[in-house]
């Protein structure tokens, strides 16, 4: 009979820390956290202990359980007053400092992903996964560091599976993500940002992410450049190999497009395009920040590509590239950069596979 009791006791503790964990995950508000860890830990330990006691039956066990005890009811409000203390100051000192200007975020997650296939045959491209990560999961977690907490993220390619990702992913998340379906018409780049215009918070700029982009780079200084020079876009690029280069000029101003294979190019602002040197032809690699004042430049309302319409508003407006950064960037465009992908994950260092995400 004693057996069946301290069995109780014990499945009891330990489904009270289970629905701790699962309190810890859910709260959003810091103290209700810790207000789980301090009470109802400290109730399961207490049920642990008596079980430990009803087992032996012994007085040497009740004096060490009765001290174990004492310790943790003296220690554990201590402990938490104090991180509750460092919290109000940490608030205080964020207070008395000038808030950043906020930033919508968007990922493009519609891709069909065709050339990922047979990967992409019944999983939507941002749901491929890096070490047990999807794609847009890291994604998302990349703009959440930079304090972006209002995304948008647009869906076309098996859109149900990502839906039903990003209600799952909400219930952890302190971000709004909105979602834009283009479940009817895949709408391009230029389509998408468009058709997302009315979901994003009015006035700020937006960090645009590709999905399927897979990088270690701090992307505040593309942040910084943005807002210092205050373009009307700002590229992340880089000196590399390509299919299609964008070209910009001794300012960093874009002017001109070439296609890689076939020589065709396009001029913007100056004459001298064919004489850049190599340094100055960059490949797109699918991060940028767009001024909130792009959307009411582009009236199309059909799918377009995005980059068409850079060339033609760089003779007007400041469109420059951001190729200062440093890391690791991988595109995730085909099974072979997958794996490249996967292969420089496990080679990182703990610090690298942090900024990943």
């Amino acid at each position: 009979m004693i057996d069946i009791i301290i069995g109780i006791i014990i499945v009891t503790a330990a489904i009270t820390i289970l629905i701790s964990s699962i309190g810890i995950l859910r709260f959003k508000i810091f103290f209700s956290r810790m207000h789980v860890v301090t009470k109802v830990s400290s109730f399961a330990l207490l049920l642990f202990l008596v079980a430990v006691n009803l087992h032996f039956m012994q007085f040497s066990v009740l004096v060490k359980s009765l001290l174990i005890f004492t310790i943790l009811i003296f220690l554990s409000p201590v402990a938490a007053h104090v991180v509750a203390k460092i919290s109000k100051l940490l608030n205080e000192q964020k207070e008395i400092q000038p808030r950043e200007k906020e930033l919508n975020g968007m990922i493009f997650a519609a891709g069909l992903g065709s050339r990922l296939k047979p990967y992409t045959n019944s999983c939507p491209k941002a749901l491929i996964e890096i070490d047990g990560h999807p794609l847009l999961e890291i994604a998302l977690k990349k703009l959440e560091r930079y304090n972006i907490n209002h995304i948008v993220v647009n869906v076309h390619h098996h859109s149900n599976q990502i839906i039903k990702f990003i209600r799952e992913y909400r219930k952890t998340s302190h971000a709004k993500i909105i979602i834009s379906n283009e479940k009817e018409m895949l709408m391009d780049t230029g389509g998408a940002l468009v058709k997302a215009k009315n979901l994003f918070t009015p006035g700020a700029d937006i960090l645009i992410y590709n999905a399927d982009v897979f990088t270690n780079c701090d992307l505040s200084g593309l942040i910084k450049k943005h807002r210092t020079e205050n373009n009307l876009v700002t590229l992340m690029t880089q000196n590399r190999d390509a299919s299609r280069y964008l070209l910009f000029d001794q300012n960093d101003r874009l002017c001109g497009w070439e296609h890689a294979s076939t020589g065709e190019k396009i001029n913007v602002i100056t004459d001298n395009v064919n004489e850049l040197s190599k340094e100055k032809k960059q490949g797109f690699n699918g991060v940028q920040i767009v001024s909130s004042k792009l959307l009411e430049l582009l009236n199309k309302e059909e799918p377009f590509p995005i980059i068409p319409e850079y060339l033609k508003l760089a003779e007007n407006y400041k469109i420059a590239k951001w190729d200062n950064w440093n890391g690791e960037w991988r595109d995730i465009g085909t099974p072979e950069k997958l794996k490249g992908a996967l292969k420089l994950y496990h080679n990182s260092d703990l610090y690298s596979r942090k900024a990943f995400f």
